[in-house]
């Protein structure tokens, strides 16, 4: 439903009025002076006078009916690291967009929707934005399932062709625009209650999301599809024995207190997708849609803060006594090679139509030799991009 405010201005409020003493200045010379000029020059001249101020109340009220306001969720449990992002992106938009355009944040996660839900709200103009993972959403656009195994960064992407590939099938399955990408450089990791030297996790409950089930299954483990709001409550029951997370988050919730080990071997971009119902995008003007656009490009560099937050929660795990589990040299490369297979298997399955398109423009960057991150980001493109977020990185690593 539109946003439109259809709300006339009151041409007698304070807003849209002289001030009394100068108006009443401003009439008496008038009165004084057209007495002098004649009846009809007189009418004339409070006709022109009566136009005038209709038509700066009616400017009024079609600027005020410019600004739309979009409905918005966010899909992680409110005080979440995974909402921070999506948070200053409706902050600055709400910021510049004065006037213009307006989010209005609903709330975050399970308190206004189920988080799986989400996608199908936009879909259907329930509500108008979202922060969701596309994993969250894969019944409806089965595709999802390959963005987690990108080698590229949401900028390369941008550069090759991969995220007009992509923004066209949201379109058609999701009714949506993508506007940008946060969390891309975080991956995920298994947190375990109890140790294991070898990547068979056979009589393990770990909790999942649709996008890591099936490589739970590879390992044997039995995987339990939980939304993040109830992970804790199936921590303290026993329900599940460890749960798949990225470096970043698990304090948020003290989910840490429940797990010792942590699988040191990453896998999968945790990937969180800012979408607009497509309907609605189509109906803001340029100058609306410009504003959105550019801040979905800044959200997508602050994916370059998640790498030093990365290394410092790697750092703050450690203090905490969360060991790194490592595997042979023979057992990693099974580990992460079931990963990609499992991934890759699922997407050519569920998305048959697209999935071998999107393999070929995911992958193919080869091995990471220096680089930083899943997508082997170089620390001469982080000091090109986000200087200050690369000098605290080289201060955290020691170099």
């Amino acid at each position: 439903m539109s946003q439109f405010s259809t709300a006339s201005p009151d041409c007698k409020s304070a807003r849209y009025t002289w001030r009394r003493d100068s108006l009443t200045s401003v009439r008496m010379s008038f009165f004084r002076w057209g007495s002098q000029q004649g009846g009809n020059f007189m009418r004339k001249m409070l006709q022109r006078l009566t136009l005038a101020i209709a038509a700066v109340c009616l400017l009024s009220a079609t600027s005020l009916a410019a600004q739309v306001t979009l409905k918005a969720v966010a899909t992680f449990p409110k005080g979440s690291t995974f909402n921070a992002e999506f948070e200053r992106f409706v902050e600055k938009v709400n910021k510049e967009g004065a006037g213009k355009l307006k989010i209005n944040l609903l709330g975050h996660g399970g308190a206004v929707m189920h988080p799986f839900e989400m996608g199908k709200a936009v879909r259907d103009g329930v509500i108008d934005l979202c922060s969701c993972p596309s994993s969250f959403y894969t019944k409806l656009f089965p595709e999802g399932y390959a963005l987690k195994q990108s080698q590229y960064s949401i900028h390369e992407m941008r550069e090759n062709g991969a995220f007009d590939y992509i923004e066209k099938i949201t379109n058609e399955k999701l009714n949506a625009h993508w506007l940008g990408r946060s969390h891309d450089e975080d991956v995920f990791h298994i947190y375990l209650a109890k140790k294991v030297d070898k990547p068979d996790l056979s009589g393990i409950k770990i909790r999942t999301a649709p996008l890591h089930r099936a490589f739970a299954t590879a390992i044997k483990a039995t995987p339990v599809l939980l939304p993040p709001g109830q992970i804790y409550t199936a921590l303290e029951r026993g329900t599940v024995d460890g749960f798949i997370w990225t470096m970043r988050g698990i304090f948020d919730f003290s989910w840490h207190k429940f797990v010792k080990y942590r699988i040191d071997y990453p896998f999968y971009t945790a990937h969180t997708e800012v979408i607009i119902n497509l309907d609605k995008w189509n109906a803001l003007d340029q100058t609306q849609k410009d504003l959105l656009e550019a801040n979905g490009r800044w959200i997508d560099r602050l994916n370059y803060e998640t790498l030093v937050e990365n290394e410092e929660e790697r750092q703050r795990q450690k203090k905490a006594g969360i060991e790194a589990i490592t595997f042979s040299d023979a057992d990693a490369r099974t580990y992460l090679d079931m990963a990609f297979q499992a991934g890759w298997d699922e997407v050519l399955k569920r998305a048959p139509q697209h999935g071998a398109k999107l393999k070929e423009l995911l992958t193919g960057k080869g091995e990471c030799e220096g680089g930083i991150g899943p997508h082997c980001i170089t620390m001469a493109e982080i000091e090109e991009r986000a200087p200050e977020q690369a000098a605290r990185l080289k201060t955290l690593r020691g170099n």
